[in-house]
């Protein structure tokens, strides 16, 4: 869908409304195909501040959208403040995630001396 950081300057300059466009489609031998929505629509259209509270933000700042959640009806504000939730979740989980690498660091080169030594020995 885009980066967080490109709806926030979307909204920042002004403009408040987005709207969210949900395709279905499979591929098949011809290429791709489309298909009815889960609810019964070659294409779903609302506000993107309507988007379900399922969504979650990428390590790339994507955001990423359950296909199957239906949308959730609330005001810009309300979505703001649910998007700063989801922001802030995204960047525990890769601060969680630096920090887990930066813990099994020590051990890593460890491992790689321990076989490079092996190795030299011989």
């Amino acid at each position: 869908m885009g980066t967080y950081k490109k709806f926030l300057d979307f909204f920042k300059n002004g403009n408040y409304f987005s709207v969210y466009c949900q395709l279905a489609y499979v591929q098949d031998e011809n290429g791709l195909r489309f298909v009815e929505t889960p609810t019964g629509k070659m294409v779903n259209i609302f506000m993107l501040k309507d988007i379900n509270s399922s969504f979650r933000i990428q390590p790339n700042n994507q955001l990423q959208v359950n296909y199957a959640a239906s949308p959730q009806s609330r005001s810009l504000t309300e979505f703001l403040d649910l998007l700063k939730e989801k922001i802030q979740a995204s960047l525990v989980r890769k601060q969680q995630k630096i920090e887990k690498e930066i813990n099994n660091l020590e051990s890593e080169f460890d491992d790689v001396k321990q076989e490079v030594r092996k190795t030299l020995s011989r």
